[in-house]
């Protein structure tokens, strides 16, 4: 984690114990892990997020290999594409 956020993230929580109510934003949301020979990353808004938020949203998935089909070896993956819809019909 940054030392912005640490900072930042324990401005609130002292402010919060003091009283105020301020929420934590969220800036990048990023994530990454590896377990055995699988890899999971994200960024930006999960759809959780989006409907906690009120935002609307258009999710797609797409599966596909790491290598084209005709080349041996090829793993494969999955990407997840969550966009808000007004800045998506611009």
């Amino acid at each position: 984690m940054s030392h912005f956020k640490l900072r930042r993230g324990g401005r609130i929580a002292a402010k919060n114990a003091l009283g105020y109510e301020i929420k934590f934003p969220r800036l990048l949301n990023s994530f990454a892990a590896k377990l055995f020979d699988k890899s999971i990353a994200s960024v930006g808004v999960t759809e959780a997020i989006a409907k906690e938020e009120w935002i609307d949203v258009f999710v797609t998935k797409k599966a596909a290999k790491s290598k084209h089909v005709m080349m041996e070896g090829g793993k494969p993956y999955t990407v997840k594409l969550i966009a808000d819809l007004p800045e998506m019909w611009v």
